[in-house]
């Protein structure tokens, strides 16, 4: 199974970079990390012409290869803090740059999903305390918005959300051990279907 790890944090030693090495760890040689604060991705322009093309008509850039990336990951993991009760800037601008990767139109401006089947698991992070962190739309508005860019493209998605994150001072066991059991799962239930 192909693996896409994309790290939305600038922070690759804080929660979300934690995470998202122990992902690339626990999927093995066939998961890429990418770390989204190293990639150069010109900002949308909303030019529209990728919904005609199925292709970003800016100049090329790193947006452009994690778009061919994200087509050919069988798993896609992404990882955000939480900004604002939203993904991070950078992951936004991405999903920004490549709608027609995740959806195209029918005849009639309906939504058509181009990654039908595939699995997605999202981990959000903030520094809002549990329950809060899930009642105010802190960390639950960052896995809404990744949820609908998946959900469009067709993805069947798992999430985990990390409160509280300002009062630890190294992250606790329970969340990298969570993140290993869904890993582990999606692994197995898709090794069980191409049986």
């Amino acid at each position: 199974m192909r693996s896409l790890i994309i790290n939305g944090s600038p922070r690759r030693n804080g929660t979300i970079g934690t995470m998202m090495r122990v992902a690339s760890e626990t999927l093995g040689p066939d998961a890429e990390l990418v770390h989204i604060d190293d990639c150069r991705i010109a900002p949308c322009t909303a030019c529209m012409r990728c919904r005609e093309t199925g292709e970003c008509s800016l100049p090329h850039d790193d947006g452009h290869d994690l778009a061919d990336k994200i087509r050919n990951a069988d798993l896609l993991v992404i990882g955000s803090p939480t900004h604002w009760g939203g993904m991070s800037a950078p992951l936004k601008n991405l999903f920004d740059r490549n709608v027609p990767v995740f959806m195209g139109e029918s005849a009639r401006g309906i939504p058509v999903a181009r990654q039908k089947g595939k699995r997605a698991l999202i981990v959000a992070a903030c520094t809002t305390p549990y329950p809060f962190n899930i009642w105010m739309k802190q960390s639950r508005g960052t896995v809404r918005a990744l949820r609908e860019i998946l959900r469009t493209g067709g993805y069947r998605i798992e999430s985990i959300e990390i409160g509280g994150t300002k009062r630890f001072g190294t992250l606790p066991l329970r969340y990298p051990e969570r993140l290993k059991s869904k890993l582990r799962k999606i692994l197995r239930k898709t090794a069980g279907k191409a049986r």
